[in-house]
């Protein structure tokens, strides 16, 4: 008997061990209602479970708002199963993701002053209406940084709620307000957590929440180190929070659900301070739910990752992502290419109370504030950002407002000196991206280079990706890669990946600008000295004359590597294209890597 009970034992575990968490990917909502769409998941399920009420067993969560899957508990049998049905795009394994690991808004010249004007003012600039949604390792509420004083009522359009599961300790409740307006929880790995809904057990999520949105909090500090106003780039946002990770993990499963519920739920912009290994963006939840996101409307900004300024180590570099950098505010920057760069070390914020600062000359110290410092630190500065020039400019895409702080970013520091990196050296586009965002610029552009969800299958077609492994990213069946497919992505920086030497070698690429100024203006071309005489940057025609606001024209540069004996190597020359009127200054890096002679 007891041999019996022991086999039963082991074969039981056996089966638990060998199941995984797998995502499910159908495509698009196609238009379904979520209850529709959940009530299909269970069904495709099934077919893999053998039964509806195993599949519901099974099954972890049902993505029905951005974009239509599932994530489920199943074995490889089960797994290969569920691949042969014709509603099924992809199904891969899940992956976990980590975390990355005061003044700075000042810094980035956005002032109080800019910031917290009298209320009718707020109210006009539309900062109230703007929400700000952060998926992260959750919030700590009580902190003053998100105290709703004086705040108006929630926007009707809101559909998020704050999650508390029966049975909670009433210690542990969240309660909204006007301004943490929702918080909600996913988690399909850890079974005992110490809290049960989106508390924040770690202090990441309060720290970049509070850097984004948080209000103004007077004479903050950690004991006694960099003391003063602690608050984030729109104080009077709404902010929504979407925990998915629980220490320093962050499960695919859960990430996608996230994404998922934020744009279901009405968020505007969407941080992600979280990263994880460089795959292809059609098996990368990260780029998949941000690419829905940003389909649906909402921009989203995720850091590059901390690997250090070499070139090619980058993370959350799909196009369709705002990619942020880490830089020093004026108490080195350290980090692969992004778009910007935005302060990431010792940025003071909110942090939990009965949580210890992690890292502080090796002690244990417990502050309602800390200073942390990594692009987890950056990212919230670039999503408040978003939120600020969203708050202004409330029908501009994601694509506009990002090419709105990447082309008013400088590339000077404090010093009005090149900025350098962290060994003291002039940095470059690999490591400043666009340079250091100046959000209060980019509410004023003058021209914005605006990119349709559309174009980006071109895009990824014309760089390797088969139709199948777009399908995979857009949910779109129908997505099919032509053969004119075009390198041109409307993008407000230009890379060429390789130029070889001579006229025959010139590799020419097209821009359209939008105007998004108040009145006609002529817009006239300059480029700066590139790093290395032998490249030749032509702009044609050189001068665009916009009749009104909207009106878009379009411009093509040709870039030409001259022979030259010497060069046994592959060389990366800089340089940048400007479009002025004599008010704005509209500028685009431009990177070649020029093959050896």
């Amino acid at each position: 008997m007891i041999f019996y009970v022991l086999l039963w034992f082991f074969l039981s575990v056996g089966i638990a061990v060998n199941q995984e968490i797998y995502i499910v990917y159908l495509g698009g909502t196609q238009g379904i209602d979520a209850q529709r769409l959940s009530e299909s998941h269970h069904e495709i399920l099934s077919r893999a479970t053998g039964s509806l009420d195993s599949a519901k067993e099974s099954m972890i969560h049902s993505y029905r708002y951005s974009f239509s899957g599932f994530s489920a508990r199943l074995d490889e049998e089960q797994a290969e199963l569920l691949s042969r049905s014709q509603e099924v795009l992809s199904i891969y394994p899940s992956k976990t993701y980590q975390i990355q690991t005061t003044r700075s808004w000042d810094f980035l010249g956005l002032t109080d002053s800019m910031v917290v004007a009298d209320k009718e003012n707020h109210e006009a600039a539309g900062s109230y209406n703007v929400i700000v949604g952060l998926l992260d390792t959750g919030i700590w509420p009580e902190s003053q940084s998100f105290r709703d004083d004086d705040m108006t009522p929630v926007p009707s359009r809101w559909r998020g709620e704050c999650v508390n599961p029966p049975g909670i300790n009433s210690s542990f409740i969240i309660l909204c307000n006007r301004k943490l307006i929702g918080a909600k929880f996913f988690n399909s790995r850890v079974k005992s957590p110490e809290y049960g809904n989106a508390r924040d057990d770690n202090g990441h999520g309060t720290h970049t929440a509070s850097t984004a949105t948080g209000r103004l909090v007077s004479n903050a500090s950690m004991q006694g180190l960099a003391r003063g106003t602690a608050r984030g780039g729109v104080p009077l946002a709404r902010l929504a929070i979407y925990k998915v990770c629980w220490g320093i993990g962050c499960e695919e499963s859960d990430i996608l659900a996230g994404y998922d519920a934020a744009v279901g739920d009405g968020v505007d912009v969407i941080s992600v301070s979280i990263g994880g290994p460089a795959v292809k963006y059609s098996l990368d939840g990260l780029a998949i739910g941000a690419y829905h996101a940003v389909e649906k409307g909402v921009a989203v900004a995720a850091g590059a990752g901390n690997f250090g300024i070499w070139t090619m180590q980058v993370i959350n570099a799909a196009p369709w992502i705002f990619t942020i950098a880490a830089s020093t505010i004026d108490r080195s920057i350290d980090k692969a290419k992004p778009d910007v760069t935005a302060p990431g070390v010792d940025i003071l914020a909110a942090w939990p109370s009965g949580i210890a600062v992690p890292g502080f000359n090796g002690g244990t110290i417990y502050s309602d504030y800390a200073l942390l410092s990594g692009t987890s630190m950056s990212t919230p500065h670039a999503g408040g950002a978003l939120a600020f020039v969203k708050s202004v400019h409330p029908s501009w895409s994601p694509a506009a407002l990002k090419s709105a702080l990447m082309t008013t970013a400088t590339t000077l520091d404090n010093t009005n000196q090149t900025i350098k990196t962290s060994y003291g050296e002039p940095a470059t586009l690999f490591s400043y991206g666009s340079g250091q965002i100046q959000p209060a610029k980019a509410l004023d552009p003058g021209l914005v280079y605006d990119i349709e969800p559309t174009d980006y299958i071109s895009y990824l077609c014309s760089t390797g990706y088969s139709s199948a492994q777009v399908r995979n990213i857009t949910g779109d069946k129908s997505t099919a890669c032509s053969t004119n497919s075009t390198f041109d992505l409307n993008y407000p920086s230009i890379g060429i990946a390789r130029l070889d030497p001579g006229e025959s070698n010139a590799v020419t690429v097209a821009r359209t600008l939008t105007s998004v100024g108040s009145s006609p203006s002529d817009y006239r071309a300059s480029v700066d000295k590139p790093s290395d005489a032998r490249l030749s940057v032509v702009v044609e025609p050189e001068t665009l004359r916009f009749g009104s606001s909207g009106a878009k024209l379009s411009f093509k540069v040709a870039v030409t590597l001259a022979s030259s004996s010497g060069h046994t190597n592959a060389t990366w020359i800089y340089s940048a294209l400007i479009w002025s009127d004599g008010v704005h200054r509209v500028r685009s890096p431009i990177a070649v890597l020029a093959s050896s002679s």
